[in-house]
């Protein structure tokens, strides 16, 4: 078995084979940054004879190799040029043009601001209908109660655009409870805070529906 080791040199792609034991010859592979033309993409070129087989995959010769990330790409220097190229190139099932690491991690962050932002709606209206609770007789109890309404509007909406993340936030409902505790009043109009449930006193329906 052989090991593989690369080194850039210019446009060129040295990859050398490296023997797991001293009988074994080392090879050699470079492959050249042709820049194809014909599907608008990069293509790695063999222009040294080498023991291929032993490549991954991805570098052998009439497949695409990950090209090295030696120069800013549009991701890093105009998001939006390389938001509006990488869609293009996915309706064109182009995927010789498609940026996969920084796509993926792109569409693992819708995701994750969805997340966020559900967590984020859930923590405010606990919050809110706890300070409603502990203090249901001060002037902010209308604003309180206008706030929830608002945030109940988005949070349903978010939710039932995704029944995997409604399934989620079932099991946090406890943590963002604390959260919820955690970031309300201590004091409002001179009174104190009363105890509070050490349980979320709702369930995500409850949340959700309640006037």
């Amino acid at each position: 078995m052989l090991s593989v080791g690369s080194k850039q040199r210019g446009d060129v792609l040295e990859i050398r084979l490296m023997p797991q034991s001293v009988d074994e010859p080392a090879a050699l592979v470079q492959w050249v940054d042709s820049h194809g033309v014909a599907d608008g993409g990069p293509k790695w070129t063999p222009i040294r004879d080498g023991n291929v087989e032993d490549l991954p995959m991805s570098l052998r010769a009439g497949r695409r190799a990950e090209r090295p990330r030696n120069r800013m790409s549009d991701y890093d220097t105009d998001i939006v040029e390389w938001s509006e190229r990488q869609a293009d190139a996915l309706r064109r099932r182009a995927s010789n043009e498609i940026d996969w690491e920084n796509v993926a991690e792109e569409i693992e962050d819708v995701g994750n601001e969805q997340r966020n932002a559900v967590e984020s709606l859930l923590i405010r209206i606990m919050e809110h209908k706890l300070q409603v609770r502990a203090w249901p007789t001060v002037q902010a109890v209308p604003h309180w109660e206008h706030e929830i309404a608002g945030w109940r509007v988005q949070l349903r909406r978010r939710l039932d655009r995704s029944p995997k993340l409604k399934a989620e936030m079932r099991g946090e409902l406890q943590a963002l409870y604390r959260d919820a505790i955690a970031s309300m009043y201590r004091e409002v109009d001179g009174a104190a805070r009363p105890p509070l449930p050490e349980e979320c006193p709702w369930t995500l329906d409850e949340l959700l529906s309640e006037p």
